[in-house]
């Protein structure tokens, strides 16, 4: 069976870069994918405060789901998978090594639909969700200097450890911007320090209620101290 792969972080011929773009790698067998995620290269100094490591997506036969390998680290991996029953994704595993991977991508090859998938590898230390959204990306700037701003699809992580892949020891801040007239989506925006400098990663959702899931969820998962909502 040949599934449909996408990869984040890491272009055709293996060399992986700080990017958010899926590239479209075609379709693959069981086999390749796997290979596909033991050539990833070993991930250079400062790749855990990338905005986006490499993450392989593979996606049914219908495109109505899928399973996603983010590579954290040296044999440390992510899995989540979309649940068709609850609609949503879910964290099989954190801070797994290959085989757990290897397992993973052999129950969604079986079963493309998600339910082979159950979650549950999750280790005790590090839990967590998932939400889609939308990332800011600054394509380039207007003759006045203004930046011209593209919003590109992008997946809102938040774990007992990271947010968006930040650990929380680094984030200063956890914006939440309620929709106004001049912001019809509402968005949340991490500030964190990185080199000395303090960066900001911006994320806005369309869908409202996976907006108020996460304003109810985030707090459970990170010091509410952090987390300032505005309007």
């Amino acid at each position: 069976m040949r599934l449909h792969v996408l990869v984040q972080g890491m272009d055709k011929s293996r060399r992986i870069f700080d990017s958010c773009e899926n590239l479209d790698f075609g379709f693959l067998e069981l086999d390749d994918v796997i290979d596909l995620i033991r050539s990833i290269p070993p991930p250079p100094p400062g790749y855990e405060m990338w905005d986006c490591g490499v993450t392989v997506t593979i996606e049914s036969e219908d495109g109505k789901a899928y399973v996603m390998v983010t590579m954290n680290g040296m044999d440390d991996y992510t899995v989540l998978k979309y649940d068709e029953g609850t609609g949503e994704e879910v964290l099989v595993g954190s801070s797994v090594t290959l085989n757990d991977v290897i397992e993973a991508l052999k129950a969604f090859y079986s079963t493309p639909t998600g339910k082979a998938l159950a979650p549950g590898q999750v280790r005790v230390e590090e839990y967590g969700m998932n939400y889609p959204a939308e990332v800011e990306a600054i394509i380039g700037y207007s003759d006045e200097g203004e930046p011209i701003i593209n919003w590109r699809e992008g997946n809102f992580n938040v774990t007992n450890k990271a947010v968006t892949g930040v650990p929380i020891s680094k984030i200063r801040a956890i914006k939440l911007l309620d929709p106004s007239p001049r912001r019809p989506y509402p968005q949340v925006v991490v500030e964190y320090e990185k080199e000395g400098s303090l960066r900001a990663i911006t994320f806005r959702f369309r869908d409202l209620g996976t907006y108020q899931k996460l304003l109810t969820d985030l707090p459970k998962l990170v010091p509410p101290s952090l987390i300032r909502r505005e309007w």
